[in-house]
């Protein structure tokens, strides 16, 4: 069995004039996180930085046990965890309703 057609998306470091950088950061998750994800996650980065970037994407370090994702269309940092309920074993899952205020995200952005 094959993988299904591959797409390129957005590509960067292709010159020195279009370096990649990777930037460690650590916060305190959401505490109202809701379906889809944190919004404005680039907002967050840029403000942080003090400097405009594209974000391209994140390199979970210790999150917790959670598995953190950027979703670039939407500008949101979706989180994913394990739905340990042995009835239904499946891919990881967003919990719409999760105070995550108590969890140290910790991971590196690469923006260009």
């Amino acid at each position: 069995m094959a993988i299904g057609a591959i797409t390129v998306g957005t590509q960067a470091g292709k010159s020195a004039l279009d370096p990649i950088r990777i930037i460690p950061v650590s916060f305190a998750g959401d505490g109202a996180y809701g379906a889809g994800g944190t919004a404005a996650f680039e907002d967050s980065v840029q403000t942080i930085l003090g400097e405009s970037v594209t974000l391209l994407g994140v390199i979970s370090l210790d999150c917790g046990g959670y598995v953190p994702v950027y979703d670039r269309a939407a500008d949101k940092l979706k989180v994913y965890e394990g739905d340990y309920n042995p009835a239904a074993v499946g891919p990881l899952t967003e919990n719409a309703t999760a105070d995550l205020s108590g969890v140290t995200f910790s991971m590196l952005v690469v923006c260009q």
